[in-house]
This record gives C-alpha cells, sequence and structure tokens, in this order.
C-alpha cells in the first residue's frame, strides 16, 4: 500500500496586490519523505512556506493536511495543525529571542499549548535538547552564548517541543559555516528517522536537496517547472530552467555528480 500524502498542495496562487507571487502550484508530500523545493531568490519558496504554515492566505487554490483542506479546519483542529507543522528558519540568530534563555525558548510553545505540568515540561525540553545535540548546560545560555551551531540546534529543538508530524525546513544551513552544515544536515537526518518526521526542505543548494530529499521540485518566478524524483531530476533533467541550474552547479564544484559525493 502506498504511504498517504501528509500535505497536498492543488492549483495554489498567490498575488500581492496585481503581482503574481506564485502561480497554480500543485504537489503532494508524502508520509515519512522530504521533498526538496529549489529556486533562485525571489521565486516563491519561502512566500510557499508561510502559505504552508497559515502567515499568509492563498488568492486561489486548496491546501491539503493529513486529508483536510486547511479552509475547513475549525478554530480547534488549526490550533491541532499548528503544533503538528513546525518550522526551522534560515537565520537562527534571528529566529531566537535574544532575552529568552534556551529553556525559556522551549517551554513556552509547551506553556502556550497547555502540555505538562512544570516538571514534565523540564524533562521534555532536557531530553530534546539531549536529542538534538546539547548539553543540559546549554539551558541556560542566551542565544548570544552560543555558537552558530549551536543556535539552528536549539532552533530545530524549538521546532520539535510539541511533537510536529511536519517540518517546514527553510535554507537550514545556509547561515552556518561550512564545517558545521554537516552536523546539522545529518542532524536532520537522523530526526527524521528516529521521530518518523515529514520534510519541506526549501533551499537553493542543489547539493543539499539531493542529499536529503526523494522528491524534488524546481520553482522559477513563481511556478513549478519540474518536479522528479531526486536521481532522474539529476541524472535527467528535463525543462531547461533546471538543466541551466545543474549547469552552474558544474561550473562551480565540476560534475553534478562530483559535487554531491
Amino acid at each position: 500500500m502506498a504511504p498517504r500524502p501528509l500535505v497536498k498542495i492543488e492549483n495554489l496562487s498567490f498575488w500581492r496586490g496585481k503581482t503574481p507571487i506564485l502561480q497554480d502550484i500543485s504537489f503532494s508530500i508524502e508520509e515519512g519523505t522530504t521533498f526538496g523545493l529549489v529556486g533562485e531568490s525571489g521565486s516563491g519558496k519561502t512566500t510557499l512556506a508561510k502559505l504552508l504554515i497559515h502567515l499568509l492566505r492563498p488568492t486561489s487554490g486548496k491546501i491539503f493536511f493529513q486529508g483536510i483542506s486547511l479552509e475547513k479546519l475549525s478554530k480547534k483542529e488549526k490550533q491541532k495543525m499548528r503544533a503538528e507543522v513546525q518550522m526551522v528558519f534560515q537565520n537562527p540568530y534571528a529566529s531566537l529571542n535574544p532575552r529568552h534563555t534556551v529553556e525559556t525558548t522551549l517551554e513556552e510553545p509547551l506553556i502556550i499549548f497547555g502540555r505538562g505540568n512544570k516538571k514534565a515540561r523540564q524533562e521534555a525540553l532536557f531530553s530534546l535538547l539531549e536529542k538534538v545535540g546539547l548539553s543540559p548546560d546549554k539551558a541556560k545560555r542566551y542565544p548570544h552564548e552560543l555558537s552558530g551551531g549551536e543556535r539552528q540546534r536549539v532552533a530545530i529543538a524549538r521546532a520539535l517541543i510539541l511533537k510536529p508530524t511536519f517540518l517546514i525546513l527553510d535554507e537550514p544551513v545556509a547561515a552556518l559555516d561550512v564545517s558545521i552544515q554537516a552536523q546539522i544536515i545529518n542532524l536532520l537526518r537522523d530526526l527524521q528517522k528516529e521521530l518518523s518526521l515529514t520534510y519541506l526542505l526549501i533551499s537553493h543548494d542543489l547539493s543539499l536537496v539531493k542529499y536529503l530529499s526523494d522528491s524534488i521540485a524546481v520553482l522559477s518566478q513563481g511556478q513549478i517547472v519540474e518536479i522528479a524524483d531526486s536521481d532522474a531530476l539529476y541524472t535527467s533533467p528535463q525543462h531547461p530552467y533546471t538543466q541551466q541550474l545543474l549547469a552552474s552547479l558544474a561550473s562551480l564544484l565540476g560534475t553534478p555528480e562530483e559535487a554531491l559525493k
């Protein structure tokens, strides 16, 4: 039996005033998989993420989560969905409150959603710190006292604290040193297996998307020009824009196959 789509998007469009940002977007993401979304800056990738987490409303089209249209969710169902769909942002320093310790940052969502008493919340956040590779003493630190990699681990922990099923990863390693990127990428892979997570990975980094994704959509000027499984997209790209992206990667790092090793 084929896995069911956790997320399904049908003919989604978003206009800002008279300007089309996204046009007629359709794809689905199966449970337990990673769906990669690549495209140049300004192609609409982050706008799509904001639509998925309900920060923006689509101009037209539908978004389904666990088979239910977001338009039809009751207030209680919307609250549940907000816990199950979380986002990891590109810049961990900008996305963390500089006045909050790590402990406060992780405990706050649990308080807002009424999860457990003080003791249970403490146990949950210390367990999660260990899971993302941070020692318990980091709980009392502020963001400026952490390295970039540690801040991104905190951001990942915050996204996971409510035990979501779906994570949107918006350029999750772009702001990190190259030496730290591999650690965070491997952490994301391990967490996906351990927690049965589904990912939408948004990035301009073709080698990262190839490494993590099961299937990939290529976005250009607000439209999806190609969708294929990861291997097929890289070995036989069909659309000229996809071919151009891969050619750019090859010119920077050798052949795409070499760049992705």
